[in-house]
């Protein structure tokens, strides 16, 4: 196996890709987060609409319908793509990164105003996910893809923690 490049706090939170030629072809940006269905559960019982409002976008609370497993897979999903950017949700809004879902039932990321420009930023010219429930906890899976000219030296510096 290659080596994997790593910094003063570890190994970085991106991987090169490599296709045969040797050219590299991009920057790999990874983001997992779960939530577990009780807490997710509390936290709308005792903060309602309000924290519904905050979070998720009206399309995604129509199709939602109310069921908290679908609810804490798109929260999932959105703090997974805060951790892609390396930023949390600093400098914007949960309702900036929208879960859609295609009349076949899988799931899309959609960016909008500050979320977006972050994305930019970075050179994300795709992201995929997966989510994922049991009885107890809800999981996304984020993988995006920087292909801009400069994405590898932003994402260099800005994970530098030396």
């Amino acid at each position: 196996a290659g080596d994997v490049p790593v910094n003063a706090a570890g190994a970085f939170s991106w991987t090169e890709v490599v296709p045969p030629d040797g050219a590299v072809a991009g920057v790999v940006r990874a983001g997992l987060d779960r939530v577990e269905l009780s807490e997710f559960q509390r936290t709308i019982d005792v903060a309602g609409d309000g924290f519904l409002e905050r979070v998720f976008t009206p399309a995604e609370i129509a199709y939602c319908a109310g069921r908290v497993d679908r609810l804490a897979t798109r929260f999932a999903a959105k703090e997974a793509v805060a951790k892609v950017f390396g930023t949390g949700f600093r400098g914007m809004g949960c309702r900036e990164i929208e879960l859609q879902t295609s009349p076949h039932g899988e799931p899309h990321v959609v960016l909008h105003a500050r979320a977006r420009r972050r994305a930019d930023h970075l050179g994300i010219t795709s992201i995929s996910v997966s989510l994922t429930h049991t009885a107890v906890a809800a999981e996304a899976f984020i993988v995006a893809l920087c292909t801009a000219p400069d994405a590898e030296q932003w994402i260099r510096e800005e994970t530098s923690h030396g």
